[in-house]
C-alpha cells in the first residue's frame, strides 16, 4: 500500500502501448492500480481513440505530438512517471528527455517492459515486408487477437498501422546522447521473449541511481498475459519508493 500523504497528492503514471496498440490495453489497470496513481495512457495518432488522425511516420514527430497532449498534465508540481511495452519504451525513453528539456524536470522512475536498450537496434526491417510476409512475422510475436488476425477487414485496418509502428521502431537510432539519468529504473521482461540476458542487462548502465528487473512467465506479451502480476510489482514499486522516502524524512 502507498503511503497515506498520497491521498491528496496523485503520482501520474504515463502509459505508452506497443506497436499497433492503443490506450486501451490500460483499460483493465484502472481498476487495479491503487488509487493514489493516477493512470494517464498517452494515444498515438492514428492508433485507438485517435482512428481518424494520420499516422506519424517519423520519432520527432511522435514525440512532439506526445508532448503536446502530456504537457497540460505538467502544469503543476505532482509527481509523474512512465511505463511502456516494446515500442513503447522506446517512446516512453525518449518522453523522459522530451520532458526534461522542456521543464527541466524528471519523472520519479520509469519502468521499461519488454525491449532491449535503446543503444541496440533491430536487424531486421520488417516494415518493408510484402502484406504476406509481414503478418506471418506479426503473428509469430503474438499480441493480435484473433479476432483481428481471422478476418480480412479487421487485418486491412490494422496493417498499416502495424507498418507504420514497425517502422519507427527499426528506424530507431539512439547514439548515446543523453546522459544516465537521475532515476530509478525498472525493467520488465518475459521468460520467453526473444531476448538475450546480456542484451536486457544492457538498461543498467542506463540509470545513475538504480536498475532492477521483473521476469515473467511467458513471452513478449507478458503485459498481457500477466498482466495482474506486472500492476502488482508496479503498485508494490511505488509503495516501496514512498515508504523509503517516508523513513528517510523521518530519520
Amino acid at each position: 500500500m502507498l503511503h497515506n500523504s498520497l491521498n491528496s497528492r496523485k503520482i501520474r503514471l504515463f502509459a505508452f502501448a506497443y506497436a499497433g496498440g492503443s490506450s486501451n490495453i490500460f483499460n483493465s489497470w484502472k481498476k487495479q492500480l491503487h488509487p493514489d496513481i493516477e493512470l494517464i495512457p498517452v494515444e498515438l495518432p492514428g492508433h485507438g481513440s485517435r482512428m481518424s488522425e494520420p499516422l506519424l511516420e517519423r520519432m520527432e514527430q511522435v514525440i512532439e505530438n506526445a508532448w503536446q497532449d502530456m504537457q497540460a498534465h505538467l502544469q503543476d508540481d505532482r509527481e509523474f512517471a512512465f511505463i511502456g511495452h516494446s515500442m513503447g519504451s522506446m517512446l516512453a525513453f525518449e518522453m523522459i528527455h522530451k520532458v526534461h528539456r522542456e521543464t527541466g524536470r524528471y519523472p520519479i522512475c520509469s519502468f521499461f517492459a519488454g525491449r532491449v536498450p535503446p543503444h541496440i537496434s533491430r536487424d531486421h526491417q520488417w516494415g518493408a515486408l510484402p502484406d504476406d510476409q509481414f503478418m506471418e512475422k506479426v503473428r509469430t510475436l503474438g499480441g493480435l487477437p484473433d479476432a483481428v488476425l481471422e478476418h480480412e477487414e479487421l487485418l486491412q485496418l490494422f496493417l498499416p498501422i502495424l507498418r507504420a509502428d514497425f517502422r519507427l521502431v527499426e528506424d530507431y537510432r539512439y547514439d548515446g546522447q543523453y546522459p544516465s539519468l537521475p532515476l530509478p529504473i525498472f525493467v520488465m521482461t518475459g521468460e520467453q521473449d526473444n531476448r538475450t540476458n546480456e542484451d536486457i542487462q544492457g538498461w543498467s548502465s542506463y540509470s545513475a541511481v538504480s536498475c532492477r528487473y521483473f521476469t515473467y512467465p511467458d513471452g513478449h506479451f507478458f503485459i498481457n498475459t500477466c498482466v495482474d502480476q506486472v500492476i502488482r510489482d508496479v503498485n508494490n514499486t511505488f509503495a516501496e519508493m514512498i515508504n523509503n522516502r517516508s523513513t528517510l524524512h523521518r530519520s
